[in-house]
């Protein structure tokens, strides 16, 4: 198990002192206390032999603390803390220092009693802060799945403990895995009072800024209660995961195609009945049919069995097929790989939404991930994991698309790719040969050499 040296909420002294004892630093380490012990062997020196062995034994206590504190044994018994002195702390501080100066000067008793109460508050102001965050628990609930860039609902349960005292005045901070803003609370978490053996259920409003799995680490409870002397926060493990699907963005109203431009692709392959029915007109019932379906007004009007005549809708398909190959992992192109897959659900979302049948695949050298056509919010949501935690491929050469034919026959393809390709040229070429109708959507624009590659393949 790899241990985390940086812990939960590291100090700046923590994360220089971490930083000192990266592999990086190796040579550096070595270097210096081999060079120490080699003059001090040489010279016999005992001055410098007496600063190697102090040395050594700083390098290697400063390690053995890192790594005992990193234990979750001793995270658990000793909760990460640290207190600090807020300006108003400072600024009460050099008015108890003012006072006391006061009274040594002139010798006013008062002032000698004022001066003799002022620290007091200081002591209290810890005292009671350090008894506050004493046998404190967390809790977290989150949503199983949520949107990038849009904002849920989360819920924090603070639980405390104690038998006796009440907690004042916490707010929370979470502590995402990873660097950078992964995780934005917009609302803070704020518990004015928790009784003694009790818990409060704070709600508050997050954002996930990428998709994929978030990992939560832990929560930062803080405090300044009771006079605002002293600042303190305190670490608290508690581990979450959640799944962020990719942005939806929307769609410019020439994307998705129009009932006309469907039902012409549907022509060309025998109707696919799937869905809800339309009402037709009426006819005279015939053994067998569906009484349900009986017009009871018209046939007392007209004096024989009329039923009514229904048939189905014609459902359209349409197939996303994302192309992850990037040329290499610099920060555009992984932009890039981001926003095209932000556009591949962006389709598939509201093409769900305006009733079409929807299915991805995401070509891959090892096998191909396809989601089969379907309908329905359960389908979308399948599709859109397989999408949260797709990575891209650092590859130039064309990956295997083999797909049935009874999928992709008849069906509007959406080619999604990172940016400019002209291996889409090739792919376009396949999917038309089989009776398909490719449009090409990438984040870029394609070049003017590669479009007309494309005429020939895209109708």
């Amino acid at each position: 198990m790899e241990i985390d040296y940086e812990g939960l909420d590291p100090s700046s002294s923590r994360r220089l002192l971490c930083r000192f004892f990266e592999p990086r630093y190796f040579i550096l380490r070595h270097s210096t206390t081999l060079g120490l012990g080699l003059i001090a062997i040489l010279t016999r020196s005992v001055t410098i032999t007496f600063i190697f062995i102090c040395v050594l034994a700083l390098f290697i206590s400063l390690r053995t603390y890192i790594w005992v504190t990193s234990l979750s044994l001793f995270r658990k018994i000793f909760r990460q803390k640290r207190i600090i002195i807020t300006t108003e702390g400072w600024g009460f501080i050099i008015f108890t220092i003012g006072v006391g100066v006061a009274a040594i000067n002139t010798g006013v008793s008062l002032l000698y009693l004022v001066f003799a109460m002022l620290p007091s508050l200081i002591v209290i102001s810890g005292i009671l802060l350090e008894l506050s965050f004493r046998k404190l628990d967390v809790e977290r609930i989150l949503p199983p799945a949520v949107f990038c860039s849009e904002t849920f609902e989360a819920e924090t349960v603070l639980i405390n403990r104690k038998a006796i005292m009440s907690t004042y005045s916490v707010s929370f901070e979470e502590i995402p895995e990873g660097e950078g803003n992964l995780f934005r609370m917009q609302t803070v978490p704020y518990a004015m009072r928790v009784p003694p053996n009790s818990r409060a259920s704070i709600r508050y409003n997050a954002v996930a800024n990428k998709r994929g799995l978030l990992h939560l680490k832990g929560i930062v409870i803080k405090s300044i209660y009771p006079f605002g002397f002293f600042y303190k926060r305190m670490a608290i493990q508690c581990e979450d995961k959640i799944l962020v699907y990719p942005k939806i963005i929307p769609l410019p109203s020439n994307i998705l195609p129009s009932g006309s431009e469907m039902q012409h692709i549907l022509r060309r392959i025998s109707p696919l009945l799937i869905g809800d029915e339309d009402f037709r007109g009426l006819k005279e019932y015939r053994d067998g049919e569906n009484p349900r379906r009986i017009h009871w007004a018209l046939s007392a009007k007209h004096n024989k069995l009329l039923v009514r005549e229904m048939e189905k809708k014609r459902a359209g398909r349409i197939l996303v097929l994302l192309d992850k190959r990037i040329l290499q992992k610099s920060a555009k192109w992984l932009d890039n790989f981001e926003d095209a897959v932000s556009l591949a659900a962006s389709v598939l979302y509201h093409a769900n939404e305006q009733g079409y049948e929807t299915a991805l695949i995401i070509p891959d050298k090892n096998g191909n991930r396809l989601v089969e056509p379907a309908q329905g919010k359960q389908h979308l949501y399948r599709m859109l994991e397989i999408l949260a935690v797709t990575e891209p491929s650092i590859n130039s050469e064309p990956e295997l698309v083999d797909i049935p034919g009874h999928i992709v026959r008849g069906s509007l393809v959406y080619l999604v790719s990172a940016g400019k390709r002209r291996t889409i040229a090739e792919t376009v070429r396949n999917f038309r040969q089989a009776g398909c109708k490719v449009r090409i959507l990438t984040p870029d624009a394609i070049t003017k050499e590669e479009k007309k590659d494309l005429e020939v393949c895209v109708s």
